[in-house]
């Protein structure tokens, strides 16, 4: 549990990079601030560390937890909206980020201490056991 709090505070703590507004990030609370990291830390990692095919992997298939659970927010906060509508709310919500951390990497460079950051971020996010149950409280 505790290892889960820090990886939630390490993905919030890159929202001064993500130059998104507060109030939208807000809105969409911890689901919302985790697929950011997710992206942002994805762009970064592609750009700049080249991740293996293994990490990647594992990546992938949190990324797809996160990106499920962003869907069924924003299910919830447009309810009216068909599947594609949603789907185009979310890929322009990559492409912000994206273009954010890919305008960064091309003014600061890879070695920038914010992009190693997010590069150290993606190696969290591929974690196996990034979305077990906590195992501490179970004996």
């Amino acid at each position: 549990m505790l290892m889960r709090r820090g990886l939630i505070a390490l993905a919030l703590g890159f929202s001064f990079f993500i130059h998104m507004p507060a109030a939208q990030a807000q809105d969409m609370g911890q689901v919302g601030q985790m697929f950011d990291s997710f992206t942002v830390s994805l762009v970064a990692a592609s750009r700049c560390d080249q991740p293996d095919e293994r990490t990647m992997s594992r990546f992938m298939g949190n990324l797809m937890i996160v990106q499920d659970a962003i869907l069924g927010e924003y299910r919830k906060r447009y309810p009216r909206a068909d599947e594609a509508t949603l789907l185009g709310i979310i890929d322009r919500r990559i492409n912000q980020l994206g273009g954010n951390v890919e305008k960064a990497i091309a003014q600061r460079g890879c070695m920038d201490a914010s992009i190693i950051r997010l590069v150290r971020l993606f190696e969290l996010n591929a974690r196996p056991d990034l979305f077990q149950p906590d195992q501490a409280g179970s004996k």
